[in-house]
């Protein structure tokens, strides 16, 4: 019989994110094979202050198992545990890309290159993320892993007629990189309904108006209701111009949603040959990517059927194993 393993995962204080990874590493749990044993040590500390990091880190000191893993935004923490048995997930460097000055200066130093330098072994959720660690921290792609993040099983397929007179697309997300304005642009003159999902601010508003695009809108979403949103809606736009992964894309695509996404950054390698790809820079591209799905039925059931193929990969269970074998590995070390 094999030996067991116990895991200790560090989570951030609790967030209101949709998409947040502990929403995701729940799941990842759930499907973890009998060998590994796990409990969740969550920051009961908010916040960037020096406080909260100090005591954070001080408490996750005497909460570590067999296998410690950090899995994003308090990476810090790994700085008061065993380097040889820790393992960090890191979501995204947009940070590194958000900030300047002295915050991006601590920010660097504190979350990303002394934790890493510090662990074991370093995760990233796609190719893409793992490409922007190495160039920022100058590491050799060996040390760092590429795990993707789960599909959750609540996103089941559920078929629908398409309605091409005037279909519901569903948009998810409104910060700054979602790229909300120039999708609102490439639909100016589309007979549609655009269903956002996220806080719309009076520009954002203004914007959709000036281009007379019919919306509605709906934020701090239940996770269990998201969902129905997707089988509410006849396709998905998520034309980012930054994402770490991507989730929209297979949570679409496991609904059976056509799909159009972007071409750049992690969004072709988490959407598999099953989205209608565009360049997220250009209103045009976008407009005519939309336009595609709804007026070809053959290239929209094309992606639906690819689509459904490709989230085959990213089931729990899948992601699980590979999770697994990592923790295996610090484990015998």
């Amino acid at each position: 019989m094999s030996r067991r393993i116990s895991v200790t995962f560090f989570q951030r204080f609790p967030g209101r994110s949709c998409y947040s990874l502990e929403r995701v590493f729940e799941a990842i749990r759930d499907a973890l094979p009998p060998d590994i044993n796990w409990r969740v040590s969550i920051a009961r500390h908010h916040g960037a202050s020096p406080c909260s990091i100090f005591l954070n880190t001080a408490e996750a000191m005497a909460r570590q198992g067999d296998v410690n893993h950090i899995t994003g935004d308090i990476l810090y923490v790994a700085l008061g545990l065993s380097g040889p048995r820790t393992l960090l997930t890191i979501p995204d460097c947009r940070s590194m890309v958000r900030l300047s000055g002295l915050r991006r200066t601590v920010f660097k130093a504190l979350w990303l290159s002394l934790p890493v330098k510090h662990c074991a072994r370093v995760v990233a959720i796609s190719e893409f993320t793992r490409r922007e660690i190495c160039a920022l921290l100058r590491l050799s792609p060996s040390r760092v892993s590429v795990v993707p993040v789960p599909v959750l099983q609540e996103f089941q397929y559920l078929p629908q007629d398409f309605r091409t007179a005037y279909p519901r697309i569903l948009q998810i997300g409104t910060g700054q990189n979602k790229n909300l304005h120039r999708v609102a642009a490439a639909l100016e003159g589309v007979s549609c309904e655009l269903a956002v999902v996220g806080k719309l601010d009076a520009n954002d508003i203004a914007i959709l108006n000036r281009y007379n695009v019919r919306f509605s809108n709906v934020c701090d979403v239940p996770d269990q209701e998201m969902p129905g949103l997707y089988a509410k809606a006849d396709l998905v736009v998520f034309a980012s111009v930054y994402e770490g992964f991507g989730l929209p894309i297979i949570e679409a695509q496991a609904t059976g949603r056509a799909v159009v996404t972007s071409r750049i950054g992690p969004m072709p390698e988490v959407a598999g040959g099953g989205a209608c790809m565009v360049d997220p820079f250009d209103i045009r591209s976008i407009r005519n990517g939309i336009l595609q799905v709804i007026q070809e039925r053959q290239v929209r059931e094309e992606l639906v059927v690819k689509g459904l193929q490709n989230v085959r990969r990213f089931r729990p269970e899948v992601i699980a194993e590979q999770y697994a074998e990592l923790y295996r590995e610090l484990a015998r070390q």
